[in-house]
């Protein structure tokens, strides 16, 4: 009876001790993955930034970057272009552009934020991830760096003459 119970109490701890074995492997392996995607991979395939209309002659127009290098711009109403216009730069530009928008950590924010002011501009981006998209509204209302992102956004795609205009189709 003595081995029995010997027996039995050795089979429970090796049975214990392999379940805690696997427990931790399977965990090692889930944070190698996660690590991974996050630092090299940002799964953002473009970003938009649009400002909206006011009471007054506000610029409502949108630019998209994407990470293959194509910018995309669409003039609406007070600009100097209206329609559509496209733009290619350096594949590797647009990804550290995309990156450098992804530090501010848009897959954490608020979908919209407070407009205090009515007569402001809304300044919206639209994150497309690979597997989703995420709306972000009336940033002017929501962190200070993502309302300061707008102009670096603006700087850094620059309407210049190498931009060239899209035939809109019907």
């Amino acid at each position: 009876m003595k081995k029995i119970a010997i027996s039995l109490l050795a089979l429970v701890v090796t049975i214990s001790a392999y379940g805690a074995y696997k427990t931790k492997s399977q965990k090692k392996k889930k944070k190698k993955v996660v690590q991974s995607a996050s630092i090299n991979n940002t799964n953002i395939k473009s970003v938009m930034m649009g400002r909206g209309a006011c009471y007054g002659t506000c610029p409502v127009y949108t630019i998209e970057v994407f990470e293959n290098g194509t910018l995309i711009y669409n003039g609406k109403n007070f600009v100097d272009k209206l329609g559509f216009y496209e733009k290619k730069i350096s594949p590797k530009d647009a990804v550290d552009f995309i990156k450098k928008f992804n530090s501010l950590r848009p897959d954490t924010l608020a979908q919209s934020f407070e407009m205090r002011i009515p007569d402001l501009p809304t300044v919206y981006y639209f994150i497309n991830y690979t597997d989703s998209v995420k709306h972000i509204f009336n940033a002017d209302g929501g962190p200070i760096e993502l309302k300061n992102f707008a102009k670096t956004f603006e700087d850094f795609v620059q309407f210049d003459d190498t931009w060239k205009k899209q035939i809109e189709k019907n």
